[in-house]
């Protein structure tokens, strides 16, 4: 059943804590590897070495070192090389089920399609739980899946927890943005929308850690670069789903935006300064004149409220409002 081979690109910079366990998980995967490439993104600790002594370790295992670009470029190095029918990338702090990859790899075997999507879950040192949308987008499983009939996909938008078909992902995508943060949030939705046959598994494909020291990128929400880079992202993402057509797709893409992503930085408001503030009203402004009044309207009610007193200027308000149940 095997008949088609994956690449898995692990993009590495100053992971030697993780490192090992990331890699460990993904070898020991259920579903034939062709190759592991880790791609050494100019760590300043000790990964580059750790990634050399793990590559004696296994057959499959190919490291490369370059300067530091980033994880969009390290992961556009590891597709470059990568040779499999399929790709699929891990972050290096991450972990890897040993049946994800025979998941999704049986799914696409079965309805030839050029992406498959998993659900995943999030783990500290203490405990392991779901993102909410999981049970929303992974329920049930939904082969050759299409974004418009099933506008929830855009839920998904983590490259980790997919697999590609590679000479399809290059053609139609061409790779990952350079240069930026949450570089994977456009390519997602450029892969929903451009194909009409995505396969939704319902199995856990990819265990997403939680750094208790919050060193991640995407736990550093009360920076006012961070939030930034997030919203030229944002924009860009919402130029796609506009073009797109579809007011369903738009209405789950900007309630997912406006109720979900932006709540992480609600969250920090207190711990942030005045130009952060600042930064957070604009983008509110800009994105709701954008959106369908039906993504608005369909928030819970206290990220409803909280995007009206932020419309508002209403900073203590805003605050008492967020402390409260």
């Amino acid at each position: 059943m095997n008949d088609l081979s994956l690449s898995v690109v692990v993009p590495a910079y100053n992971v030697e804590e993780y490192l090992e366990q990331c890699v460990k998980s993904v070898l020991q995967s259920k579903y034939p590897l062709k190759e592991v490439i880790i791609v050494d993104d100019g760590s300043t600790d000790g990964t580059g070495k750790l990634a050399d002594e793990l590559k004696v370790r296994s057959r499959i295992l190919r490291v490369v070192h370059q300067s530091n670009a980033g994880l969009g470029a390290a992961r556009n190095r590891g597709l470059e090389l990568a040779s499999g029918d399929y790709v699929a990338f891990v972050d290096s702090d991450d972990e890897v089920p040993p049946g994800a990859y025979s998941a999704l790899m049986h799914s696409v075997l079965m309805t030839g399609s050029p992406y498959a999507v998993g659900a995943v879950e999030r783990f500290d040192s203490q405990k392991v739980w779901q993102p909410w949308f999981v049970s929303e987008v992974h329920a049930t499983a939904r082969p050759r899946c299409d974004a418009f009939q099933f506008p929830p996909i855009v839920w998904n938008v983590f490259a980790w927890s997919k697999v590609f078909r590679r000479e399809d992902f290059v053609k139609e995508i061409g790779g990952f943005p350079e240069g930026v943060l949450y570089e994977d949030q456009e390519v997602s939705l450029q892969m929903y929308l451009r194909t009409n046959s995505t396969d939704v598994v319902p199995d856990i494909v990819y265990r997403w850690r939680q750094r208790e020291d919050g060193s991640s990128i995407t736990q550093n929400k009360n920076s006012v670069s961070d939030l930034r880079e997030r919203l030229a992202v944002a924009v860009r993402s919402s130029d796609i789903v506009r073009s797109a057509g579809s007011v369903t797709l738009s209405e789950y893409w900007y309630r997912k935006w406006l109720g979900e992503d932006l709540w992480w930085y609600f969250r920090v408001v207190p711990l942030a300064d005045r130009q952060f503030w600042d930064a957070l009203r604009e983008a509110v402004r800009f994105f709701v004149a954008r959106a369908p009044v039906a993504s608005v309207e369909g928030l819970v009610i206290k990220r409803r409220d909280l995007i009206h007193l932020c419309l508002a200027g209403d900073y203590n308000g805003f605050v008492a409002r967020l402390n409260q149940g």
